[in-house]
């Protein structure tokens, strides 16, 4: 239910098909969010769920702010615990694909928001 209504604001701010909004569906590389759009899908989850929120509380802007990886070239075990401390709605299955793959773009999918508004409803 709640993918399914997370799915519906998306498909009005970002206007693409029903069907394109996927669980597992990018924001950026499969649906075309942009910038703007993240404003639009936040206010549009204020709206719907009666929350207060900013982009900082879904998606970790510190990765793109500051290097995450160690000397190793592997994530930091200070930004995984990070990512687990501030952003308690990424499971441990997307916290692992992030230091697998090394790059923040896991975090940018339709899952990731309806986790958040899940964990937001219940807080």
């Amino acid at each position: 239910m709640l993918l399914n209504e997370v799915s519906e604001i998306l498909v009005e701010v970002l206007g693409v098909e029903p069907e394109e909004v996927t669980e597992n569906a990018n924001l950026v590389d499969d649906l075309a969010a942009e910038s703007i759009d993240f404003v639009d899908i936040i206010y549009s989850i204020e709206q719907k769920y009666q929350l207060k929120i900013s982009a900082g509380d879904i998606f970790p802007a510190f990765l793109q702010e500051e290097n995450f990886l160690n000397q190793d070239g592997k994530v930091s075990e200070d930004s995984i615990e990070r990512l687990k401390k501030e952003y308690p709605h990424y499971s441990d299955k997307v916290i692992q694909e992030f230091i697998e793959k090394q790059t923040a773009d896991v975090f940018f999918n339709v899952s990731s928001l309806v986790n958040f508004v899940s964990h937001k409803q219940a807080a």
